[in-house]
C-alpha cells in the first residue's frame, strides 16, 4: 500500500505510524483585572477621526473615517503618506498638510502587513478549517478515497485563496481611487488656499497702498491747517497790537478829552462865580443908591413946611408924573434897574470817535435777525467805499456806534 501524508498536518507521523489527533487542554480561566477609568484624548475641534487605522507600507494610513465635511462617517479611506509617526489617540499630518486624529488601531494592522497576508501569513485566521485526520490504512482503495478528499479540500482551499486575493485586488483598487480622490481634493484645497492666500495678500498690499495714501493726505492736511492756522494766529496777534494800540489811543484821547472837561468845568465854576460876585456888587451898589435917595428925599421933605409935607411910603424915590411943585401929585416908584443875565458857558462837546487804523468803517449801519450787521463800508482793501455789505455773525464788541465789533471769522468793522 501507498503512504498517506496529511495536508494540513507538514511535520507529522509517518506513514506507517497512526496519527493520534490529542486535543489541547483548556486554558484555565484568568481573573479579569479592574480596568483603571483613563481619559481619552479627543480629536480637535474640526479635525477628521480615523478609526480602526492601519499603517502601510508606504507610510500611509487605511481606516473608517468621521466628523469630515467630504466623506460620510464610517466611509473607508486612505491617506497621503504621513510626515511623521502614527500611533493611537495621537494627532497626525500627512505631506500634504491635512491632519488627522488616529483613534482605535485595527487588531489586524500587527503581523503580516496585507489585509490579506496570504493563507497562513500574520494573523490571518486559516479559510478553512482542516478536515479531520483519519487513521491510515493499507487498503488502496480507502487510500485513494482519502487522496480525492485531500485533493478536493486542496482544491477548495486554493479556490477560497484565489476569492479572498480578488477581494483584496479589489479593496486595493477601491482603496487607491479613495486615496487619489483625495489627494486630488486636498490638491484642490491647497490650490483654493493658495488662490485666497495671493487674493489676500493682494487686498493687504491695496489696502497698506490706501492707508499709505490717506496718511499723507492726512500730513498734507495737517501741514496746511498748521500754515493756516499760523497766518491766523499772526493776523489775530496784528489785530490785538492794533486793537491795544487804539485802546491806548482812545484811553489817551478820553484822558484828555477829562481833563478839558475838568478845565472846563473849572473855567465855567470860576465865571459862575466871578457872575454871582458881580451881580451881588451890582446888588448892593443899587441898595446904596436907593438908600441915598431915600435919605435925599427925606431930607427936602424935612426942609418944606409940615402941612404940605407927605407921607413918605415907599422907600425907594419918587418921580413926579404930572410936573414939579404940585403938592397933591402923586409920585410913583422908580423901576429897578433889569438885572444882568449871566451866560453860563457851556463845556465842549467830546470828540467824536475815529476808526482804528487798517480797521474799515460802517456807516448807516443796522443789526440783522441773524446777528449780522449790513451796511456802507469805507476803508477797505477789499471794497469800493460806499459799497454796501453785509457782515457774517457778530462774536464780539457792543453793538453801537463809535465801536468796534468783531465777526465770528476774525474780520473787525468800526460802526460809524
Amino acid at each position: 500500500p501507498r503512504p498517506t501524508f496529511s495536508l494540513f498536518g507538514i511535520g507529522g507521523s509517518s506513514p506507517d505510524t497512526k496519527e493520534t489527533v490529542v486535543e489541547a487542554a483548556p486554558t484555565p480561566a484568568t481573573k479579569p483585572v479592574p480596568a483603571v477609568k483613563a481619559k481619552v484624548p479627543t480629536a480637535p475641534r474640526g479635525v477628521a477621526t480615523i478609526d480602526k487605522w492601519t499603517l502601510n507600507s508606504d507610510n500611509t494610513i487605511s481606516g473608517f473615517i468621521s466628523g469630515s465635511a467630504d466623506f460620510k462617517d464610517g466611509a473607508p479611506v486612505t491617506t497621503s503618506p504621513l510626515a511623521g509617526k502614527a500611533s493611537s489617540n495621537t494627532l497626525v499630518q500627512t505631506k500634504s498638510r491635512s491632519k488627522y486624529f488616529l483613534g482605535e488601531e485595527s487588531s489586524g494592522s500587527e503581523g503580516g502587513g496585507s489585509l490579506f497576508g496570504g493563507l497562513f501569513g500574520g494573523q490571518q485566521e486559516a479559510v478553512s478549517k482542516p478536515a479531520p485526520v483519519e487513521k491510515t490504512t493499507n487498503d488502496p482503495q480507502a487510500a485513494r478515497k482519502q487522496a480525492q478528499a485531500a485533493a478536493a479540500a486542496a482544491k477548495k482551499a486554493k479556490q477560497e485563496e484565489a476569492r479572498q486575493a480578488a477581494e483584496a485586488r479589489k479593496q486595493a483598487q477601491i482603496e487607491a481611487a479613495e486615496a487619489k480622490k483625495s489627494a486630488q481634493e486636498e490638491a484642490r484645497r491647497a490650490a483654493d488656499a493658495k488662490k485666497q492666500a495671493q487674493i489676500e495678500a493682494a487686498e493687504a498690499k491695496k489696502a497698506k497702498q490706501e492707508e499709505a495714501r490717506q496718511a499723507a493726505e492726512a500730513k498734507k492736511q495737517a501741514q496746511l491747517e498748521a500754515a493756516q492756522a499760523k497766518k491766523a494766529a499772526q493776523e489775530e496777534a496784528r489785530q490785538a497790537a492794533e486793537a491795544r494800540k487804539q485802546a491806548q489811543l482812545e484811553a489817551a484821547q478820553a484822558k484828555k478829552a477829562a481833563q478839558e472837561e475838568k478845565r472846563q468845568a473849572a473855567l465855567a465854576e470860576k465865571q459862575r462865580i466871578a457872575e454871582e460876585k458881580k451881580q451881588a456888587q451890582l446888588e448892593a451898589k443899587k441898595k446904596a443908591e436907593e438908600a441915598k435917595a431915600a435919605r435925599a428925599a427925606k431930607a427936602k421933605q424935612a426942609s418944606k413946611p409940615k402941612a404940605e409935607a407927605a407921607p413918605v411910603k415907599s422907600r425907594s424915590p419918587t418921580i413926579s408924573l404930572f410936573g414939579l411943585g404940585g403938592g397933591d401929585d402923586k409920585v410913583a416908584p422908580a423901576p429897578a434897574p433889569p438885572a444882568p443875565k449871566v451866560t453860563k458857558k457851556q463845556p465842549p462837546a467830546p470828540a467824536k470817535k475815529q476808526a482804528p487804523r487798517g480797521v474799515p468803517t460802517l456807516s448807516g449801519w443796522k443789526l440783522n435777525g441773524d446777528g449780522s450787521i449790513s451796511g456802507s463800508i469805507s476803508g477797505s482793501p477789499s471794497f469800493r467805499d460806499g459799497e454796501r455789505i453785509t457782515t457774517s455773525q457778530i462774536a464780539n464788541g457792543r453793538i453801537e456806534s463809535g465801536s468796534v465789533v468783531k465777526t465770528g471769522s476774525g474780520s473787525q468793522y468800526f460802526l460809524g
